[in-house]
């Protein structure tokens, strides 16, 4: 069954499917551990250990931990946003399943978070 009507020589199902995997990569991001490495530490190494906005903000500083906590939350919204301009077609299905694909990105976004692939799924 299609979650979407077809309105390209590309099936929207197929995109929405890249972008639900875009949504992942992108909250995949680490933002702690690249705000740790443009201070020079890894921030693995330093307070908790963990790759999350609190330790940036014990070892960094507040600055930082701000910065970190505001592109984390960024990233579920991003995702979220990206769906909703690209599969404006999500208010054509019915009404219990319109927030369907908007959850799903914000979820695999969330997941990515949690489980970054660029930090062999250890996250923050």
């Amino acid at each position: 069954m299609l979650l979407f009507a077809s309105t390209s020589s590309i099936p929207e199902t197929l995109i929405f499917a890249i972008f639900a995997f875009a949504s992942y990569l992108l909250g995949s991001i680490p933002f702690a551990y690249i705000a740790g490495k443009i201070n020079g530490l890894d921030i693995r190494k330093h307070g908790s250990g963990n790759v999350g906005t609190t330790n940036t903000l014990r070892v960094l500083g507040k600055k930082w931990g701000i910065i970190v906590l505001l592109l984390d939350v960024a990233k579920a919204f991003i995702a979220v946003i990206l769906v909703k301009y690209f599969f404006p077609s999500y208010v054509d299905l019915p009404k219990e399943l319109q927030s369907l694909p908007l959850m799903i990105a914000g979820f695999l976004a969330v997941l990515g978070h949690i489980y970054p692939i660029w930090l062999k799924f250890k996250g923050g």
